[in-house]
């Protein structure tokens, strides 16, 4: 182990709080066990005063910060819901503590480390007379436990300590051995892994020169040149961007004492990987030009995938922050996530066992943890990438085409096949899921410019169609022949996100209502029947609910007007959708409920669930009700959208009008009941 590791086990959190949280499993535990469940589940319980948990907060004991959190966040089951108002008032009243332990499992459909454990945090009020017992608790969560192998809780705890990464010899040899490794795969190949149809790479680069040379300069691309891209969040630190006033200069040199932090990383890790040429986006791209913009985010897919490797600076908030770790950051990142646990064994052995609170070993399946992963641009340069070196907060993660590994202090710690989450896959049957995947996940990403929704993706897109296109026009071809319709008259692949061969199913997307829904962006950039058009995450209705092409409506035309007219998959000013299909009228909607009112086929007045897409100026005015209209989709076969009880009934879309036969889209809705679309006349109409 390098030197620097050496006193990282004397950085984890202890103190006089949390030392009276005694891991104490019986001897029972261990019987009937087996490889993979080296323990039974069982509780521990632990009585404190309120005024005690809060004051140990207080004190900075980083495990009593987290109960306190979880708390407050669960006191609203039981009166008073105020946290504050108990601590103010009734600071002596008293409460148990639970903590449940239990192995993990490593599967299939489980992939959590071996050993890791899932703890629960439960509570009730103590010493307080009930019929039986109320405990609350907030959701499980799996932290990693550990122990030192010749500690007496080694015999629960199987999991040794991954000590978290510093920047030394071991890490850029871990990275090196990797890159090695991936040369010999065939499937890395460039020629084989393009995402695309082969195209302009970058127009610039900066030449990293030496170690010994500090400065940098810009140059010309040329096709022979290998070069490294960085992935990162820009931040709020706008400094050093190209712009064209300084082209000319920057040519000559740009001065490295003066880049971000994180710039400055990225130029010395491939100064350490032996590579000359660097592409970052605000040194190569002019920044106060939009046709070059314009021309470089088209040529995206070939940058990111024609990169010989991408880094990724997954753990920087912005670009003034770094990604290479010193030992001192480190031993304050452990200071704030590892603590300390004293562990009693059933025959009196004292030891002690680690609890890492932070994710400080991600597994495979969890991705979207880091920094980085919460910007929206950042997730086209990760899926399109050959392969990609992520510098995450605890470690190094590296992912080709066939391998993705951990790297720590220790170097290797696990290995699967890669692009789990983020892979774009071939097959036919799973082109529309595939693009749904990656469009729920991009939704939940942020936007500094929110006109950038369609842009950002544009290279994802671009790509996509490339890959799929087989898939796609097989799909289309089937789609035509079920819509029996002028659809095949719609020469343009892709519509403002939205697939061609996906309609009309791409339609049925939702926002899953959390109350703090905001107004629609007030710079149109798509349709309102597009996901673009509304800000925050979208869900798409699972298309085991609506069965195979279970459609209610035919699409006769669309059309969309794009910004920039040869950028097909780009920014989108205007569109209409014209369709045929089932319309019911009539119904009432307010502004602050989440169900409509509406009559069944008899007459009888039920409800329906109704998601908003958005905040709307018409039902923002508190009492106000508004007519809308109901289109039919489709009819539900398979279960209600939170799986819980059965669903037969149609779902659509909820429309108000603009003018005749024309209509907006501001919601999705569900029915358990017939709603009597049928004895409506099929209607054509055009949704804006």
């Amino acid at each position: 182990m390098d030197p620097s590791y050496e006193d990282l086990s004397r950085s984890r959190h202890s103190c006089r709080y949390c030392q009276k949280i005694v891991i104490e499993p019986s001897a029972s535990v261990f019987n009937d066990t087996s490889p993979w469940q080296p323990f039974k589940s069982f509780i521990n319980s632990f009585e404190f005063c309120l005024r005690e948990i809060v004051d140990a907060s207080e004190n900075n004991c980083v495990l009593f910060q987290r109960i306190v959190r979880d708390l407050a966040a669960d006191f609203f089951r039981d009166p008073p819901p105020d946290v504050q108002w108990c601590i103010n008032n009734q600071s002596d009243r008293r409460i148990r503590l639970h903590i449940q332990i239990e192995p993990a499992t490593f599967d299939d459909i489980n992939s959590d480390p071996p050993y890791t454990c899932l703890i629960s945090w439960l509570w009730e009020w103590a010493n307080e007379a009930k019929d039986t017992p109320v405990w609350y608790g907030v959701d499980r969560v799996t932290y990693e436990l550990c122990s030192e192998p010749e500690d007496p809780a080694a015999e629960l705890v199987k999991q040794r300590p991954q000590y978290p990464y510093i920047t030394s010899q071991i890490t850029f040899r871990f990275v090196q051995e990797s890159l090695r490794e991936c040369d010999s795969h065939p499937e890395c190949l460039f020629k084989s892994h393009s995402f695309s149809d082969p195209g302009p790479g970058p127009y610039r680069l900066i030449d990293v020169g030496s170690s010994k040379d500090g400065n940098i300069h810009i140059t010309t691309a040329k096709d022979d040149m290998r070069y490294v891209a960085l992935s990162y969040c820009w931040g709020n630190d706008d400094s050093m961007k190209l712009t064209r006033a300084l082209l000319k200069d920057w040519k000559e040199v740009i001065q490295f004492s003066l880049l971000p932090k994180t710039l400055k990383d990225a130029v010395i890790c491939t100064r350490r990987l032996g590579i000359r040429y660097l592409w970052v986006d605000r040194l190569c791209i002019i920044q106060d030009s939009e046709m070059d913009k314009d021309v470089e985010i088209a040529a995206m897919p070939q940058i990111y995938s024609g990169a010989y490797l991408t880094i990724s600076a997954a753990s920087a908030n912005g670009s003034g922050d770094g990604f290479l770790k010193t030992t001192k950051e480190v031993h304050e990142a452990m200071a704030r996530s590892w603590v300390e646990l004293p562990y009693l064994s059933s025959e009196g052995a004292r030891g002690l066992v680690t609890l890492k609170l932070s994710k400080s070993c991600e597994d495979f399946n969890s991705p979207d943890t880091e920094a980085i992963d919460s910007r929206a641009w950042t997730m086209q340069e990760q899926i399109l990438s050959r392969r990609l070196l992520q510098f995450c907060t605890f470690h190094i993660v590296w992912k080709c085409k066939v391998r993705e590994k951990i790297g720590t202090s220790e170097a290797i710690e696990q290995s699967q096949p890669a692009w789990s989450q983020e892979k774009i896959v071939s097959q036919i049957d799973s082109a529309f899921n595939s693009w749904n995947d990656i469009i729920e996940r991009y939704t939940k990403r942020k936007l500094s410019c929110p006109g950038d929704k369609l842009i950002a993706l544009s290279a994802v897109a671009q790509s996509y169609g490339s890959i799929h296109s087989d898939a796609i026009s097989k799909h289309y071809e089937i789609l035509v022949q079920e819509q029996n319709s002028t659809f095949k008259e719609l020469l343009t692949p892709y519509f403002a996100g939205i697939w061609r061969y996906e309609m009309p199913f791409a339609l049925c997307w939702w926002r899953p209502w959390d109350g703090n829904s905001e107004f629609r962006p007030l710079l149109q950039r798509a349709p309102s029947w597009s996901w673009a058009s509304v800000d925050g995450p979208i869900a798409y209705y699972e298309s085991k609910n609506t069965g195979s092409y279970n459609t209610k409506v035919k699409i006769l035309a669309c059309d969309v007007n794009l910004k920039a007219p040869f950028q097909t998959y780009g920014a989108a000013s205007r569109g209409e959708l014209k369709l045929r299909g089932h319309l019911k009228g009539g119904l009432q909607l307010h502004h602050n409920r989440s169900n409509i009112d509406v009559q069944d086929k008899n007459g009888i007045e039920r409800i329906i669930n109704f998601f908003p897409d958005a905040r709307d100026d018409q039902l923002d005015h508190s009492g106000r009700m508004i007519t809308a209209f109901a289109l039919q989709m489709g009819d539900s076969i398979g279960f209600f959208w939170n799986g819980i009880r059965d669903l037969r009934g149609p779902y659509g879309l909820i429309l108000l009008p603009v003018k005749n036969k024309t209509f907006r889209r501001i919601g999705f809705f569900q029915a358990d009941f017939d709603m009597g679309f049928d004895k409506s006349p099929l209607q054509d109409i055009t949704i804006v």
